[in-house]
């Protein structure tokens, strides 16, 4: 079940698919100097229909930023939130990251998960887009990792990009966490546990479209790429 909307008081929102993606764009967002934004999770890639029902009591919003996985399927993970997106009555992007507008809704974007694509693929979730930073940052770690990856998938049946990168993570986060080996994704982020770096440049794509978000929302240019070769980005 989806959570119910928090009372957000910024103008420009948010919406991840679970409490990971609400703390990884909160901490970037601080880390990064980037304001304006509020954040919240939908409990889900099902939970945006339900979600977006609930927000359309707290009106006006001026933007609204979708954010969920790719896994193993970009095509139809996309559709799936297109499809609540068109149930909840809210304006539905036909693409990720193109913009939708409808009278007395906000404008509203998706982005898919993760972004940029990594290693010419666009399969994976926020862990792979984590996941390349964790590793440059916990280098001894990452060594151990490797041996132990090699072993498990050596060992049972083949593991999918996405349910690996997470299992790479969680082994990572768990290594550098002696005092608090269950640490929670949303706790890992937080910088003051000095876990994932936010600062890595994997991160700058994001960073620039949410410092150019809502500058994009008032152009003429429905895409973020037609927004970025108009204003060379």
């Amino acid at each position: 079940m989806a959570n119910p909307p928090k009372a957000i008081a910024e103008e420009h929102l948010i919406v991840g698919e679970g409490d990971g993606d609400e703390a990884f764009f909160r901490h970037l967002c601080q880390a990064r100097g980037i304001v304006g934004f509020g954040f919240d999770s939908a409990s889900g890639n099902r939970g945006f229909e339900r979600y977006l029902k609930g927000l359309k009591s707290q009106f006006p919003k001026r933007s609204l930023l979708i954010v969920a996985d790719n896994d193993e399927a970009p095509a139809a993970n996309f559709t799936n939130v297109q499809r609540q997106i068109d149930r909840a009555k809210f304006p539905q992007p036909g693409n990720p990251l193109q913009k939708a507008s409808k009278l007395d809704f906000p404008d509203t974007v998706v982005l898919m998960l993760p972004y940029p694509p990594i290693g010419n693929s666009s399969r994976g979730a926020l862990e792979t887009l984590l996941l390349p930073a964790t590793e440059r940052h916990l280098p001894a770690q990452t060594i151990c990792v490797d041996q132990y990856s090699q072993c498990v998938f050596a060992a049972g049946q083949p593991w999918s990009r996405t349910d690996a990168d997470k299992m790479r993570l969680r082994c990572l986060l768990s290594g550098s966490s002696y005092l608090d080996p269950n640490v929670s994704l949303r706790h890992a982020l937080d910088p003051q546990r000095n876990l994932i770096p936010l600062a890595d440049p994997i991160f700058d794509p994001i960073a620039l479209l949410l410092t150019h978000f809502v500058r994009w929302m008032q152009s003429q240019h429905l895409t973020w790429g037609a927004y970025r070769a108009a204003n060379g980005l």
